[in-house]
């Protein structure tokens, strides 16, 4: 799991994604911080019923607003070979 540093709306990814809404109905710091207790709910559930958690942190530069969503991905094969899918906005990477 990705610790949330600057969780918010993303205008990069909102112009393809249903979930991406300005709605701008809190603060940004306000909606930074429920990011941040939703995440540690979440963790503290999980390792409570006995699921070991990697936790990783953000760093603050560059601003990743929705990094807490993992979705960049690799493969690997049998001849040793590592291919890296990259997500289509710039600041998702």
């Amino acid at each position: 799991m990705l610790k949330p540093l600057s969780f918010g709306f993303n205008a990069q990814t909102s112009a393809t994604n249903y979930f991406q809404q300005d709605t701008r109905i809190f603060s940004l710091e306000e909606i930074s911080k429920r990011a941040e207790k939703e995440f540690d709910g979440l963790r503290r559930k999980l390792t409570d019923v006995g699921i070991n958690v990697v936790c990783l942190y953000d760093e603050p530069i560059p601003e990743k607003p929705d990094a807490v969503f993992l979705n960049n991905w690799f493969s690997t094969h049998e001849d040793g070979s590592v291919f890296i899918y990259p997500i289509q906005s710039p600041n998702r990477r």
